[in-house]
This record gives C-alpha cells, sequence and structure tokens, in this order.
C-alpha cells in the first residue's frame, strides 16, 4: 500500500455520498516506548483459541458492506455531515493520532482503509467496526459536551472492539457452542439462506459484546489514548458524564455502564497509561465540543 505521512492525512472519496478515507502505514514511527510496568498488555487475557475457525479477512468485508448499508440509509436523508465542518475536522483530527498507533495491536490495520463519518442525529452514539470504518453521532458531541480527551477516549475504545476482533471472537464462540451457528454457517459459506445474512451483520456491528470484551476494549483504548496524546483520565469523566445523562433505552449508554467496579478498574489501571501519556507528544490544536442546542 502507498505510505501517507500521518500528520498530513490526506482523505479521498471513493463513492457518491462523499465518504472519506483514512490511509495508514505501517512503517510510522512510534512516539512513545513502553517501558517495563507500563502499558495495558499484562492485564489482558489471551484471545479465544476459537477465533482462528473464522476468517479475519470475511470478517472485515462482511462488516464494511453492512457499514456501508447503514451509511447509505443515513446518506438519503442527509444526514451524514460533509466537509468542511468543524466537528468533522476535529473527529477525523483524533483519529489521525490515534490510528497509527493500532498497528502494534493488529497487523491487519495497515491494510485497513480507515473511514470516520458524522452523523447527524440526537442520539448518543459512537462505533468501530472490523475494517476500520468509524461512526460518531453529533448527539454524543452535543449532549454531553465531550472535551478533546474525552473523545479520543471514546473513540479509542471503540477503535479496540475492532483491532481486538471481538466481533470475529464472538461469532467463533457462538458457532461453536451452536447459539448462532445458523449466522456463522452462513457467513463461513456453509449456507445461503437470506435471513441469516441480517444474523451476521448484527454480530458484525453490534456493540453488545460480553464484559470481558468490554473491559478489554476499556484498557486498550485506555492506551491508544495516551500514547496519541490524550488524557486517559477523560475516560474517568466520560463515564460520568455517561452516569449523569443515564437516558434509558440508549444504546451506547446501555452498552457501557459504568458501574462502580468499572470505574474502579479504570483507575487502577490508569497507573500503567499515564506515564505513556506524559512522555507522549500533545495535540498543538484544541477544538473543543459544538455549540449546545437550546
Amino acid at each position: 500500500m502507498t505510505n501517507i505521512d500521518f500528520p498530513m492525512m490526506k482523505y479521498a472519496s471513493f463513492s457518491r455520498y462523499a465518504l472519506f478515507v483514512l490511509s495508514i502505514s505501517s512503517t510510522m514511527p512510534l512516539s512513545a516506548q513502553i517501558a517495563e510496568g507500563e502499558g495495558v498488555r499484562p492485564l489482558l487475557r489471551p484471545q479465544s483459541r476459537l477465533i482462528g475457525f473464522v476468517s479475519a479477512a470475511k470478517v472485515e468485508n462482511q462488516a464494511v458492506v453492512f457499514y456501508n448499508e447503514k451509511l447509505s440509509e443515513y446518506a438519503t436523508k442527509g444526514a451524514v455531515v460533509s466537509p468542511p465542518n468543524p466537528q468533522l475536522e476535529r473527529l477525523r483530527a483524533i483519529a489521525n493520532r490515534i490510528l497509527p498507533f493500532t498497528v502494534e495491536w493488529n497487523s491487519r490495520t495497515s491494510d485497513w482503509r480507515w473511514e470516520v463519518n458524522l452523523i447527524i442525529d440526537k442520539q448518543i452514539n459512537a462505533s468501530c467496526s472490523a475494517g476500520g470504518k468509524i461512526i460518531f453521532y453529533m448527539g454524543l458531541l452535543t449532549r454531553l459536551q465531550l472535551t478533546d480527551d474525552e473523545v479520543a477516549a471514546v473513540m479509542a475504545h471503540e477503535i479496540s472492539h475492532a483491532i481486538r476482533e471481538h466481533s470475529r471472537q464472538t461469532i467463533a464462540k457462538d458457532r461453536a457452542t451452536h447459539l448462532g451457528s445458523a449466522a456463522a454457517s452462513l457467513y463461513l459459506g456453509l449456507g445461503q439462506n437470506g435471513n441469516k445474512v441480517a444474523n451476521v451483520g448484527a454480530t458484525l456491528i453490534t456493540k453488545k459484546f460480553s464484559r470481558d470484551f468490554e473491559y478489554e476494549a476499556d484498557l486498550v483504548g485506555f492506551e491508544l489514548a495516551a500514547r496519541a496524546g490524550y488524557n486517559p483520565a477523560a475516560a474517568l469523566t466520560l463515564h460520568e458524564k455517561f452516569a449523569a445523562v443515564g437516558e434509558p433505552g440508549n444504546e451506547l449508554l446501555s452498552t457501557h455502564p459504568s458501574d462502580a467496579n468499572r470505574i474502579q478498574q479504570l483507575k487502577a489501571a490508569l497507573q500503567r497509561v499515564q506515564p505513556l501519556y506524559d512522555r507522549a507528544e500533545k495535540p498543538t490544536v484544541v477544538y473543543g465540543p459544538p455549540q449546545k442546542p437550546h
């Protein structure tokens, strides 16, 4: 692939909906080295051995298909934000700093066609699917008045789900336990029933991960944000804002419960990533949240 200088991130339109692609280089030098006693890797469990039964490429390709379908639905409603837009620029600038550090966690990310899009919708939500497709919803930025550090915390967490292949592991586990065997069979080329496609899509884009996966995304997201120069402690203030909203039925809030145990786990891990943040090159531009609606 073509190497791109990350500080001068370029965006190229690749569809009629003016979506923008982020390409990253696996040769990008890292700004922070991890010393003994730092970083979150020692806190993580090994990936399930079952993951080998499911093709990473197929998971990524299928996730992109469902992502594009979802984005097209918003585009037909005129809800996909196009540049120039200060909040879209903000999201892409933050992604620009985080993405180089994903390669150490998953070498496949160097070939992902990273993409960041902003949706005009009041829901408090964000996601990153396998293959590097990131979506933020305006309600998350506006209603919670997120700082740049808090945006980085959300983005790094969602990216962590993708680079740690939580969807792929979920599909593999479902196949092994026969809980989602119909969807998994189709996905692996063992079936042709159209209804099963929807099941696979739901698995690939869902954020209803297990508590273990949520904790892992917390930890990896902690490190990604810190190494990108964003204060990892913002993850704690983020959970305080989630708790303050307390909106029933909201997808992001329901799948990311801010219980006391989770916050305590984050506080305990903070000491392992704080040195990485202290040494990291900090952003030179502060964007800030959008104007809050009246």
